[in-house]
């Protein structure tokens, strides 16, 4: 896991949206646990965007949930399973 931060204009949208696109117009690799998104095939991005996480700095929880149950609801949309789940929360909490 990793988080990234920065000043305003400091490039963190932009490679937000390279990392989330599954493409870069750029002439360099990108390369993300093994995945090569400047030669991802568009088929492939959705299961790409499966391992990306990312909060926003205007995030919103669903307000009928606490807060284990919302991030534990992010990975259930992702694919998570129910085990992996219960081990993983706790931790992401406490990061």
């Amino acid at each position: 896991m990793c988080r990234l931060s920065g000043q305003s204009g400091a490039g963190k949208s932009t490679l937000l949206k390279l990392l989330l696109s599954g493409g870069a117009s750029h002439r360099r690799n990108l390369v993300i646990d093994g995945w090569d998104i400047t030669r991802i095939k568009k088929w492939q991005v959705p299961h790409l965007r499966r391992q990306i996480g990312v909060v926003f700095q205007d995030f919103n929880f669903l307000p009928k949930r606490t807060v284990y149950e919302n991030v534990a609801f992010a990975m259930e949309v992702g694919g998570g399973a129910t085990r992996e789940i219960r081990n993983t929360v706790p931790h992401i909490l406490k990061l």
